[in-house]
């Protein structure tokens, strides 16, 4: 009988379990179908999977790119050639854009500087821009407030200040209004400039439609007073409880404006008569309504207030 040395039976138990550890690991299974056995391995995420179909599953689920990331650490016995050339490039890449990152930064700090010359340089032009501009609307503010009209100015940075073209003629002791007509129920504006001493303002409206907006098909083709009426909100006024006045059309419009308060400029609302029960005034059904939920006396041209 022939007997076997005590180390080489040790030697070939070693690798019986070494062979069992390779053959334990080459049959792991696929953790995303967990039925087949693993033959890939993502490198973002170091998920193992079988075949193609659940490489992409698996993508899917978890919002994995598929690919290493580039800074994270990596040990040396999983390292190849390819890893090493895009450690390699990451590293060229890193080193070329340090340069440019200096430079953004460099050119970043004297755009600052230069910016902050700039702004001081013309802080004096501002005011004086700002003081003009001041001067013209309190004028506008002293006359308007003369003839029992509220003019309410707006900050000088807001476009409705900024686009403000009304004026005080001193010498005619006039005020050259900006109008805004709203004409419902397309909601288009149109606007023009209109003294305010003069009267038939809806005839004024459809002179400036047919002669700038002609083209327009949003814009009415006729204005009458037997199909449109003018209203003007009263201010200060809540936005879910607006309240309007009836603009009749033989009053000027300094007339119309007498005891009303305008944001720097009028704003009159041109509406069809079909459309009036859309507002809260001009119709005696509106008006029955708003008394009995207020429970209060309106006049025919007004809505009822809450003063």
């Amino acid at each position: 009988m022939t007997t076997v040395p005590a180390a080489t039976q040790q030697s070939e138990e070693k690798n019986g379990n070494a062979n069992d550890d390779v053959t334990s690991r080459d049959r792991r299974l696929c953790e995303e179908c967990n039925e087949e056995s693993a033959l890939y391995q993502c490198p973002g995420c170091l998920i193992r999977t079988c075949s193609l179909k659940c490489c992409q599953a698996h993508k899917k689920r978890t919002k994995c790119s598929g690919k290493r990331p580039r800074g994270a650490y990596l040990p040396l016995c999983r390292m190849n050639d390819s890893t090493l050339r895009s450690d390699y490039f990451f590293m060229e890449e890193v080193l070329d854009s340090i340069p440019r990152a200096r430079k953004i930064s460099k050119l970043a700090e004297e755009g600052k500087s230069c910016m902050n010359r700039s702004m001081h340089g013309k802080s004096s032009n501002l005011q004086k821009s700002i003081a003009s501009i001041n001067k013209k609307a309190k004028r506008l503010v002293q006359q308007a407030q003369r003839r029992g009209i509220t003019v309410q100015v707006m900050p000088p940075i807001l476009e409705r200040h900024k686009n403000n073209t009304s004026w005080y003629c001193g010498p005619r002791d006039l005020i050259m209004w900006k109008v805004e007509v709203v004409l419902v129920p397309t909601e288009s504006t149109v606007s023009f400039n209109l003294s305010e001493k003069e009267e038939s303002i809806l005839d004024h409206i459809a002179k400036h439609i047919t002669e700038f907006h002609k083209n327009d098909p949003n814009m009415p083709t006729k204005l009458s007073p037997q199909n449109y009426q003018l209203l003007i909100k009263r201010l200060p006024s809540a936005a879910n409880s607006p309240r309007y006045a009836r603009i009749e059309n033989n009053k000027s419009l300094r007339e119309v404006l007498e005891g009303f308060m305008v944001v720097e400029h009028p704003t009159i609302y041109c509406v069809p008569n079909e459309k009036m029960t859309d507002f809260p005034i001009g119709t005696k059904e509106i008006i029955e309504r708003s008394c009995d939920t207020h429970s209060e006396t309106v006049s025919d041209n007004y809505l009822p207030t809450s003063d």
